[in-house]
């Protein structure tokens, strides 16, 4: 981290004041915008998050920060590498946040109304939010899935919620997926850049069509993940496969209270 001294005395050097306070005023200095410090003292936060969960989280945030001003500058979103990049990649046995297939997570056992005429694809931790996954539901009728495969008319839809146990309806659950779990996110290496998930780095399109990411750029959304179904394990597929042997893009966009996630696009060859 770079460490930033306020001068003229607005504070003293290594000074800590609360985020927006009136004392950082004049400084000229963006790096207590950055780092959002009331990710690292709120208590309430702090009270749910292990001391690794709160350095990832304020790491997270340096990077939003550090790609917005790449942008800010005129660099171009497929210019500008991710600082870090993580991925899933083999399948395990034991029960995980990760998996493909199965039914519903219990989350979405009173929620039946907002994944009518859906089916469960699959939840992964999500990667800016501790102890939160995303969960995705594709169309029944695959039709509808290939005539609206770009945002902000995406028909796949991805649910942000806290952690949930498997669920016991099996009317969500799409047959031509077999249950498999997912070892957690690991940190990409020169040896696996990409895999099954894709966490971060550059963006690996199928088709380099400006078209697909166009609305979403424009709309203050990044590439946050991507699946890609060149890596699924043998057992995992009684049917067709979900994108027609392609890949899903998932983007967001951190909102004041929140941060926003949606299915981007989805191509394949």
């Amino acid at each position: 981290m770079v460490r930033r001294i306020h001068r003229l005395g607005l504070l003293p050097e290594f000074g800590i004041a609360g985020y927006k306070d009136p004392r950082h005023k004049n400084d000229k200095l963006s790096a207590h915008e950055l780092l959002q410090n009331a990710n690292l003292f709120d208590p309430k936060k702090l009270k749910v998050q292990s001391a690794m969960d709160n350095i990832e989280l304020n790491t997270n945030l340096t990077r939003y920060g550090i790609y917005i001003g790449l942008l800010r500058r005129g660099w171009e979103i497929k210019m500008i590498k991710a600082i870090q990049e993580k991925v899933i990649l083999n399948e395990i046995k034991e029960t995980s946040l990760n998996r493909i297939g199965g039914n519903i997570p219990k989350y979405f056992d009173d929620k039946q109304d907002c994944i009518s005429e859906m089916m469960f694809y699959g939840c992964f931790e999500h990667p800016l939010k501790t102890n939160f996954v995303l969960s995705i539901f594709l169309p029944k009728n695959h039709d509808i899935m290939l005539d609206n495969n770009i945002y902000p008319n995406c028909a796949i839809k991805v649910f942000t919620h806290p952690k949930s146990e498997e669920s016991e309806i099996t009317s969500f659950t799409n047959m031509d997926l077999n249950r498999i779990y997912f070892e957690p996110y690991r940190k990409a290496n020169s040896d696996d850049l990409s895999g099954l998930v894709t966490v971060g780095g550059e963006l690996q399109l199928i088709q380099e069509e400006e078209y697909y990411y166009k609305n979403l750029e424009e709309n203050g959304y990044l590439y946050l993940m991507s699946i890609d179904e060149d890596y699924y394990p043998d057992n995992l597929l009684n049917g067709n496969y979900p994108f027609n042997y392609g890949a899903l893009y998932i983007y967001y966009k951190e909102n004041k209270d929140n941060i926003d996630v949606v299915a981007g696009f989805w191509q394949h060859s």
